[in-house]
């Protein structure tokens, strides 16, 4: 059955991102891959060290978010399966969406302070650049009200491209929405 990944970090967004993504399972008749990443720095994984010699445990948070994400994976009739990992969100993002073999990546994000994009990037702008897939990002302000009426997808003419576009037409088909494709060259809009 094709899949849709769902990172999330249990906020207002994500449970969007999440609630979105149960509408469009519906339709495509997919499954949901519902995943957490817990962010690890290199500090953190030092903190871990320290934690596992000195017998401390992390455990208790785990299992919080084990529970949290079944609770949110049993609120929905579709297949939704969940899976906790640790790592770098972005980067686990991509490992997780090739494992999985999904078809689709549906994400939440946040307004970022300028400084903050400048510095690290948001996640789901690092997911968009490194996915083989395509990334349907709802901003913050999204609103669940209506469904897709118009899809516009960019494009630089890239092999990945062909496979995006087929489940674009699809998505159009089922929502009967317009579909436009982008390519802008040297300054100059093409759409087609």
């Amino acid at each position: 059955m094709k899949t849709i990944l769902v990172p999330v970090d249990f906020s207002k967004n994500s449970q969007k991102a999440f609630h979105y993504a149960v509408l469009l399972a519906e339709k495509m008749k997919y499954q949901i891959s519902l995943l957490y990443v817990c962010n690890t720095s290199i500090v953190e994984s030092l903190n871990e060290t320290y934690d596992l010699m000195s017998g401390d445990s992390h455990e208790p948070e785990w299992d919080s978010t084990k529970k949290k994400l079944k609770k949110w994976a049993d609120s929905t009739n579709i297949k939704c399966n969940t899976l906790l990992v640790g790592g770098t969100s972005a980067s686990k993002i991509i490992e997780i969406s090739e494992r999985e073999k999904a078809e689709l990546i549906i994400m939440g994000t946040k307004g970022e302070s300028v400084i903050k994009k400048i510095i690290i990037g948001s996640v789901s702008s690092q997911v968009v650049k490194e996915s083989k897939i395509p990334v349907l990002v709802l901003p913050e302000k999204t609103s669940l009200k209506r469904i897709i009426r118009t899809i516009v997808f960019a494009t630089d003419y890239h092999d990945s491209d062909l496979k995006a576009i087929k489940i674009l037409a699809k998505l159009s088909k089922i929502f009967s929405s317009k579909l436009i494709i982008v390519h802008i060259k040297d300054g100059e809009l093409n759409d087609y």
